[in-house]
């Protein structure tokens, strides 16, 4: 409203923004002070949609604006020109109006329309659009003061919090902006997001907005396969994230990942590459623990790419484990074998109890989201179901993958049933005791509230037993999938290991690496 009345503080806002398109390459710490009218802008609510607007993975209508119902405003003690048109911008005090939540009156409604009307001329979404434009230095200045301002501290108030995600916002609009010079300032803006995800330690909207950023990048910048393995890359930094926290963002990430492998799939042709994508395809699909050995280092990444594969000193294989890794040392894969096939002379000798553990793993998992469940199969159904996509580089992730989903399906739905027997069991306990209790005394007035008691338990009964049984049909129907999923691998194998090395036979490269781990995960869910 003060911006609105003041013709001076609007005046000077169209010349600062204009200036700022025009001469943006020799703003260097000048980045900071129109970052900071920005912000007071984003906070009085007049930036156009273009700016406020974000993409989502999971809103129906792909996007979503950072507007809330509700900002209260801050007052500023800051002097000098870009504080003082900061305070004109709305960072003052003085609009009573807004901070109280009254209605504002004709004059002020007409100073708000006026105030939009300035801003909506300063076109500041081209001003996001030009930075491609920028040299290199002027850039970094202007990366390196949204990145400031991407810093939440532990005493930020609401509006700074909402601010850091504005930021963020800006920092990825501007990374896009500049995808083709951005292995000049990518090792930077990785950093930032490594900071703020690591150091996680629950799912906020700054958390959530992080992530999703970070796989819209990916996404865009997969298109380039030069860049593809640094991207890739980059995505480890979800799987060194604390668990509780990757979890909570089960279904951002499966949506997200959805969209990385529906547009950029045949640009990944790596073996390291796929192992990070289905790696982050078990964590969020089946809540498995991320490997440990990520988990418990973020140096020479590299040399861990592999924690599904192991070779053990008595050559020796599990049957979760592939085979294609030259590993020297024991390794902490975070998953628990399910069976030892043992290579004797021509023979391949299978333990009669080898079928006893294949839920062994079951302690592994953790309660995993449905909805981030569909989406990774439907991810799965994606790569499989295209000839293109599945090659000797991922077959044994996709097979490793499929069943530890299968395993996930399982577990969930033996917690299910576990659960309703206990909550029967304490029902029938409750049950003996009011029994026990009415055979004492019994009044018409207790027998009315027991009656009415058991109707509402009766109905909570056949609404509990609907769910269940929709539950346990959409697991059925996911497990059929899956399955599914595996026979069109086990046909698909033998064309995929046509091209083998001479030393080995194609028969016994097709059993260990195919074959057998498929037969053994399609035992696991009878």
């Amino acid at each position: 409203i003060q911006f609105g009345l003041n013709r001076n503080g609007r005046t000077a806002a169209t010349v600062v923004f204009n200036i700022s398109q025009i001469h943006g390459d020799i703003l260097k710490d000048g980045w900071k002070n129109i970052l900071e009218c920005i912000i007071h802008l984003y906070k009085a609510k007049l930036l156009p949609s273009a700016l406020v607007e974000v993409e989502d993975f999971l809103d129906p209508t792909g996007r979503t604006t950072l507007i809330k119902e509700q900002i209260t405003q801050t007052p500023k003690t800051d002097t000098g020109l870009f504080s003082s048109l900061a305070f004109l911008l709305g960072g003052g005090s003085n609009d009573s109006t807004l901070s109280s939540g009254k209605q504002p009156t004709t004059e002020e409604q007409e100073a708000i329309k006026v105030a939009s009307s300035c801003i909506e001329e300063c076109h500041l979404e081209q001003l996001l659009q030009e930075t491609k434009f920028l040299i290199i230095d002027s850039l970094n200045e202007l990366l390196k003061a949204l990145i400031y301002g991407c810093q939440i501290f532990p005493d930020s108030q609401k509006l700074d919090q909402d601010a850091a995600v504005f930021c963020l916002e800006l920092l990825v609009k501007v990374v896009l902006q500049n995808r083709d010079r951005v292995t000049i300032f990518w090792p930077t803006v990785r950093h930032q997001f490594y900071t703020i995800l690591i150091n996680a330690n629950a799912k906020t909207f700054f958390i959530e907005r992080t992530c999703i950023g970070l796989l819209r990048i990916a996404a865009r910048l997969l298109r380039r396969e030069e860049l593809a393995s640094e991207v890739l890359n980059s995505l480890r930094m979800l799987l060194l994230m604390k668990t509780h926290v990757i979890y909570a963002l089960s279904s951002e990430i499966s949506y997200g990942l959805h969209e990385l492998l529906r547009t950029n799939a045949a640009n990944i042709h790596k073996s390291d590459d796929w192992f990070i994508l289905f790696s982050l395809l078990e964590v969020v699909g089946a809540a498995v623990r991320p490997p440990s050995i990520l988990q418990s280092t973020t140096e020479n990444l590299s040399l861990n790419k592999h924690v599904h594969q192991n070779y053990s000193t008595t050559n020796a294989e599990s049957d979760t484990e592939c085979s294609d890794c030259l590993t020297t040392s024991t390794i902490d894969k975070g998953y628990l074998s399910d069976s030892e096939i043992y290579r004797r002379s021509d023979y391949i000798v299978v333990s009669h109890n080898d079928f006893e553990t294949f839920r062994n793993q079951y302690d592994q998992f953790s309660r995993h989201d449905r909805r981030a469940l569909n989406k990774s199969c439907e991810i799965l159904s994606f790569i499989i179901h295209d000839v293109a996509y599945v090659t000797q580089e991922n077959f044994e992730y996709c097979i490793h993958c499929i069943r530890t989903f299968i395993e996930a399906t399982i577990i969930q739905q033996s917690d299910k049933q576990t659960s309703k027997l206990t909550t029967n069991n304490n029902r029938n306990t409750k049950q003996i005791l009011r029994k026990a209790t009415s055979s004492n005394s019994l009044n018409s007035e207790n027998f009315n509230e027991q009656t009415n008691n058991q109707i509402k338990q009766t109905r909570s009964d056949y609404d509990d037993d609907d769910t269940q049984q929709s539950i346990k049909q959409e697991y059925q129907s996911i497990a059929l999938q899956l399955l599914d999923l595996m026979h069109t691998l086990h046909m698909r194998a033998a064309q995929i290991y046509k091209q083998i090395s001479i030393d080995q036979t194609i028969s016994n490269v097709l059993w260990y690496k195919c074959w057998c781990p498929i037969l053994q995960g399609s035992m696991i869910s009878f």
